[in-house]
């Protein structure tokens, strides 16, 4: 489903959000990225409702950019079908979240967080097993 998770990485790791990777693994990669960027639209609902529109925009820039990085790394010769869709569905919570940083709307935000977390908890039930990536 993810293609070559070690240039996902280099270039998560040369982005400014770099501290959230400390592996080469490409299951745990993809679910620190899923995990940082449901972080990241959650820190910006709680700064849109304290009206800091500052920590809202820079959050929603970094979830932009995370989401970026996942569509970098998607496989599509693996499984083509899922690629796309997961594909869509990250250009889809991009512009949703551009929207909602321009309209200071939380339902769009929590719509967002309500589908990231369903593709996080689809990835942890796949965890690999004897440690494999």
């Amino acid at each position: 489903m993810y293609a070559n998770p070690a240039n996902a990485a280099k270039t998560y790791r040369d982005s400014e959000a770099h501290h959230v990777i400390d592996s080469d693994d490409a299951y745990g990669l993809i679910q620190k990225l899923l995990g940082r960027l449901i972080g990241c639209v959650g820190v910006a609902r709680h700064a849109l409702g304290n009206d800091d529109i500052a920590s809202k925009g820079e959050q929603i820039g970094k979830a932009i950019e995370i989401l970026s990085l996942l569509q970098v790394a998607l496989d599509y010769s693996h499984n083509r079908q899922l690629a796309e869709n997961l594909a869509n569905l990250y250009d889809y919570c991009s512009r949703q979240l551009l929207h909602a940083n321009l309209h200071n709307d939380d339902a769009i935000l929590a719509e967002v967080v309500s589908l990231l977390r369903e593709v996080k908890e689809a990835w942890d039930s796949i965890a690999p097993s004897d440690g494999a990536a």
